[in-house]
C-alpha cells in the first residue's frame, strides 16, 4: 500500500500518562515519525487508575464496577484530547490521518485464562475525532489463541530491518519484552517477567520517587543473590515460549527485609536475571540488545543486563529512535496493518494459532473536524 499518516496512543499500565505518536508507513519496512507528544495524568486520574485496577484485580473475569467505568470513561476523553493536542500542533489536518491505533490502559492480564482488560472506548474515540480507530489489539490476539503479548515484534521487524541478524529489542517497562529478528522474516518473542515495576514500587516505598534515575540507588546497594535465586525460581520462568505474564504475580515480599540500596540493587538484578533465562528460550543469541521502555534511562541496570547475560545492552535512542515514542508509534504501524487487511500477530510471537490481524476496527459514522466536535 500507499505511505499513510497514523497516530498512535499508549497508555499501558504504568499510570504515566497518554503518549501519541504521529507517523507516516506503508504497513511493511517503510516508518517515518513525524510527532511525538507525552501527555502526563494528573495525580488525580493515577488515583483513579490505581483503585480501576485494585478493582479488577479482585474480579475473576471483566464486570461492570462503578470505578473501573469512571476511569474507563476519563481514559477516554484523556486520549481524544491527546489526538486533538497532536493535531494541533502536528500542522496536519485531521483529514489526512488514515487510522489511530489506540492500545488502552491495562488494568488485568491473565494470559493463562485468555483475559485481559485494557481501559479505553475505540468507538467512542473514533466517533468524537471522526477518524477510524483499531483497538482491543491484546483481546483480538487472545481470541485467536494468543498470550496478547508482546504485540510489537513485527513493528521491530520493519526498524530492525537493517540491523545485521539476528538483532533483538529489550522493552524494559512494567514487564520486560525480548522480541528478536533471527532474519529478515523469521520471529521470536516473549515476555522475560519483571522489567521496573517493582523496582519503581521500591523506590516509591523507600525514597519517596516514581523511579531510579539513572539507576543510583541501585548502584549503591549490592544485589542479594540468595533473594534472587528465590525470585528466578517462579515457574513462570520455566514456561516455554512465547509467553506473557501479568506482572502482579511478582511482589517484594523477598526484599523487604534488605536495605533500600540493596533491595533496589536486588529487584534490579531480577530483571536483569530474568533477561538471562529469556535468553534459553530463544532459538538464537543476538550480539546486541537495542532497549526500549523506561529501564533503558538505569544505568545500572543496563549494566548488570549485560554482565549476566554476555550481551551488550544499549539505549536503542542510539540508533536515532526516540525510546519513549516506540511504544506509541508501534501501535499506528499495527492499526496501518489492520486496515491493510495484513497480519501482525504470529504463532512464534504470541501463540496465535495461525497469523492473525490484530485490533478491532471501528468506522466513524462521518469525517467531520476534530476542531468542530
Amino acid at each position: 500500500m500507499d505511505s499513510v499518516l497514523a497516530i498512535g496512543l499508549m497508555s499501558g499500565a504504568s499510570r504515566g500518562g497518554v503518549d501519541a505518536a504521529l507517523i507516516e508507513t506503508d504497513a511493511f519496512e517503510h516508518i517515518r515519525p513525524l510527532v511525538f507528544q507525552s501527555n502526563p495524568y494528573s495525580p488525580g486520574v493515577r488515583d483513579l487508575l490505581t483503585q480501576a485496577r485494585a478493582a479488577a484485580q479482585a474480579m475473576p473475569i471483566p464486570g461492570p464496577n462503578p470505578i473501573i467505568d469512571e476511569a474507563a470513561s476519563v481514559v477516554s476523553s484523556l486520549h481524544l484530547e491527546a489526538v486533538r493536542k497532536l493535531l494541533a500542533s502536528s500542522g496536519f489536518e485531521r483529514d489526512e490521518i488514515e487510522v489511530i491505533g489506540m492500545h488502552g490502559h491495562s488494568i488485568m492480564h491473565r494470559p493463562e485464562s485468555g483475559t485481559s482488560w485494557q481501559l479505553g472506548n475505540g468507538m467512542a474515540v473514533a466517533t468524537e475525532s471522526r477518524i477510524k480507530v483499531v483497538s482491543d489489539f491484546v483481546k483480538t490476539d487472545q481470541e485467536e489463541g494468543g498470550t496478547g503479548a508482546p504485540l510489537l515484534p513485527v513493528f521491530y521487524r520493519a526498524v530492525m530491518f537493517d540491523e545485521p541478524k539476528p538483532a533483538a529489542v529489550l522493552d524494559l517497562g512494567e514487564t520486560a519484552r525480548l522480541m528478536i529478528n533471527y532474519s529478515d522474516r523469521e520471529m521470536g518473542a516473549l515476555e522475560t517477567g519483571p522489567g521496573t515495576r517493582l523496582l519503581d514500587e521500591w523506590m516509591r516505598l523507600h525514597f519517596d520517587k516514581d523511579v531510579d534515575e539513572g539507576g543510583a540507588f541501585c548502584a549503591r546497594g549490592t544485589p542479594d543473590e540468595e533473594v534472587v535465586g528465590e525470585l528466578i525460581a517462579h515457574p513462570y520462568f520455566r514456561k516455554e515460549a512465547p509467553k506473557s505474564v501479568d506482572p502482579d504475580i511478582f511482589g517484594i515480599a523477598n526484599v523487604r527485609d534488605l536495605s533500600p540500596e540493596d533491595g533496589a540493587a536486588t529487584l534490579a538484578a531480577f530483571t536483569a536475571e530474568s533477561v538471562v533465562r529469556g535468553l534459553l528460550r530463544l532459538a538464537q543469541r543476538p550480539d546486541r540488545f537495542w532497549v526500549t521502555g523506561g529501564g533503558r534511562k538505569n544505568a545500572t541496570l543496563l549494566r548488570m543486563i549485560t554482565s549476566r547475560t554476555g550481551i551488550q545492552a544499549q539505549p536503542i535512542d542510539k540508533m536515532g529512535w526516540n525510546g519513549d515514542a516506540l511504544d506509541a508509534q508501534g501501535f499506528a504501524y499495527l492499526a496501518v496493518r489492520r486496515v491493510a487487511l495484513k497480519a501482525s500477530t504470529y504463532p512464534e510471537t504470541t501463540g496465535v494459532r495461525v497469523a492473525a490481524h490484530c485490533g478491532k476496527l471501528h468506522e466513524p459514522m462521518d469525517r467531520r473536524s476534530v476542531e468542530r466536535v
